[in-house]
């Protein structure tokens, strides 16, 4: 369904609605069906399988890019929301009484990746 929108250019979440409702296809008001295209359609980019990425900004929207400045932009906002989870975690944890050790955390975590 990722194919039917021409990301070339930024779009906005307002007009991807727009543009599968025409196929009489339906997007939550929150955007998760369309969010969850993006992540399988990056996982290529990711496993080398394409060069072009779909970049996320919260002013401009959606683009489909090959140029590594708007990707680079858009991994940092993964890197910068998942060390903000991962603070909320400890934080959460050291309030039921757990002491985390948040480097220990982190070690373990790549190890699994």
């Amino acid at each position: 369904m990722i194919d039917i929108i021409n990301l070339s250019d930024w779009k906005k979440m307002k007009e991807i609605k727009e543009v599968y409702e025409r196929y009489d296809k339906h997007i939550s008001k929150d955007g998760r069906e369309f969010r969850l295209l993006v992540e399988q359609y990056n996982e290529g980019y990711f496993n080398h399988l394409h060069d072009d990425f779909i970049a996320h900004d919260n002013v401009k929207g959606y683009k489909l890019t090959s140029d590594p400045k708007e990707i680079e932009r858009s991994l940092n906002d993964y890197k910068k929301r998942g060390i903000n989870q991962l603070i909320k975690y400890c934080r959460g944890m050291r309030a039921r009484g757990e002491n985390i050790n948040l480097q220990l955390l982190i070690e373990e975590t790549e190890g699994g990746i």
